[in-house]
C-alpha cells in the first residue's frame, strides 16, 4: 500500500471510531472536501481530523494520525494542533508507541493525548489510549 493511501486509510478509520454524539467528526483524506481550521494570524490548516461540536459548529477537537513514515515529519504540527483546540489527540500505529511518546515528550504534548491503532487478530480496527497499550504489552 502506497504511504499516501496507508496514512488516508487509517484516517478515515480513526475518524470513523471517534464517536462521539455532539460531534460532527471529519477526516480530510482523499478527494473529499477539506474541512480547515483559522489559525490566528496565519494560514489554515487542514489537521487529518477535525471535530466540530453539531450545535455551535465551534471547533471540538483536532486529531493528527501519523504511520511509521510520517511520526517524525508530523511531529512538527502537533503543539500547533493542541493550540488550536480545546482536545487534541495524536494517533499512530501501535509500534511506533515509544518513538511517539519521546517526541510527545520533546515537542510538550500531554501523553494523555496519545493514542495508537492496530488491526487485531479477526483483522478490525482497533484504536486505545497510549497507556492502556503500554500495559497491556508490559503484561503479555
Amino acid at each position: 500500500m502506497a504511504a499516501e493511501q496507508e496514512h488516508d486509510v487509517a484516517a478515515a478509520n480513526v475518524a470513523h471510531k471517534m464517536r462521539v454524539p455532539i460531534w460532527e467528526v471529519h477526516a480530510n483524506v482523499g478527494d473529499a472536501p477539506r474541512r480547515a481550521v483559522p489559525v490566528p494570524g496565519g494560514d489554515d490548516v487542514t489537521p487529518d481530523i477535525v471535530a466540530f461540536e453539531k450545535h455551535t459548529g465551534r471547533l471540538a477537537a483536532i486529531a493528527a494520525v501519523e504511520t511509521a513514515s510520517t511520526l517524525s515529519a508530523g511531529a512538527s504540527e502537533w503543539k500547533l494542533f493542541q493550540l488550536l483546540a480545546p482536545k487534541f489527540f495524536l494517533y499512530v500505529p501501535e509500534e511506533c508507541l515509544e518513538e511517539a511518546t519521546r517526541l510527545c515528550r520533546r515537542h510538550g504534548i500531554p501523553l494523555a493525548s496519545l493514542r495508537v491503532y492496530y488491526y487485531n487478530s479477526r483483522n478490525q480496527f482497533i484504536t486505545e489510549r497510549g497507556w492502556r497499550a503500554q500495559k497491556r504489552k508490559a503484561a503479555s
